[in-house]
């Protein structure tokens, strides 16, 4: 039966393939680095795009709520009107 035997000697082709890796693992390295900084930047302009998109729905909101309310006050005074019409009616009714 054979053992496994290992060789101490440095073939041209173990220089090759180290280099090879290296190189590969440098150019993988700069991609990665690369993807990274673009994804960096691009989380920080939906990050700016998302607070600029809440700030303007608290404002947005804010006004509704402002619009909301004189609706309110001007349905209110009408409906004052509409009650204080109908009282003189009642009364101009009562008195013939």
């Amino acid at each position: 039966m054979a053992g496994f035997r290992l060789d101490n000697s440095i073939s041209w082709g173990d220089i090759g393939m180290g280099i090879g890796l290296l190189i590969t693992g440098v150019l993988a390295f700069g991609d990665l680095s690369t993807r990274v900084s673009v994804t960096e930047d691009r989380l920080s302009q939906i990050g700016a795009g998302t607070t600029a998109m809440h700030a303007e729905f608290e404002r947005h909101e804010a006004q509704e709520r402002e619009d909301r309310e004189a609706i309110r006050a001007e349905l209110r005074a009408e409906l004052r009107d509409i009650n204080a019409k109908l009282d003189r009616l009642i009364e101009r009714e009562q008195r013939k």
